[in-house]
């Protein structure tokens, strides 16, 4: 980059400096069926990879857009966790949440959050619907397929993470 010099008298060149380290896309696309219980529910487990290159010195700034169908539940949300190669698990709580959509219908569940503190390494990803500790939490699709509409061709979880140097 050209830029001027600190007496103001002339151009120089100087570096660019960036926070933004990198971007990782991770896909899920698994028809998955949640039951109707009273307890929490995994419906992703240990799934997909994400480096994480700098230690506690950078966030992680997370997007996931989750297709689902037939809520049985009309309120209640997801935890969203970074689980560290041989290490320990990182949750966010805050970020995902799910609501109502008429039964037969599709939407997408989504949330942007950022999660802070995480060690450098390789994690992997689980995604648990809470329970309320109602027995109907749960009872919906995730990623449904023409299996639940024949026009729907397989949708996909997507998972976008942006690690951001503090």
């Amino acid at each position: 980059v050209v830029k001027v010099n600190s007496g103001a008298s002339a151009l120089e060149f100087g570096t660019i400096q960036t926070k933004f380290v990198k971007a990782t896309e991770v896909q899920w696309n698994t028809r998955t069926a949640t039951s109707n219980q009273s307890s929490n529910q995994n419906i992703l487990s240990s799934h997909g990879s994400v480096v994480k290159d700098n230690g506690t010195g950078s966030d992680l700034f997370v997007h996931v857009h989750m297709p689902t169908r037939n809520h049985s539940n009309d309120n209640s949300h997801y935890d969203f966790t970074m689980n560290l190669s041989g290490g320990s698990s990182y949750t966010s709580s805050t970020g995902l949440l799910y609501f109502s959509n008429d039964g037969s219908f599709s939407t997408i569940q989504s949330g942007a959050f950022k999660m802070s503190g995480l060690p450098a390494g390789t994690y992997s990803i689980t995604i648990t619907l809470k329970s309320n500790g109602q027995a109907n939490n749960g009872g919906h699709i995730v990623n449904p397929n023409s299996s639940d509409n024949n026009r729907l061709n397989q949708t996909t979880t997507r998972m976008l993470f942006y690690e951001v140097l503090q």
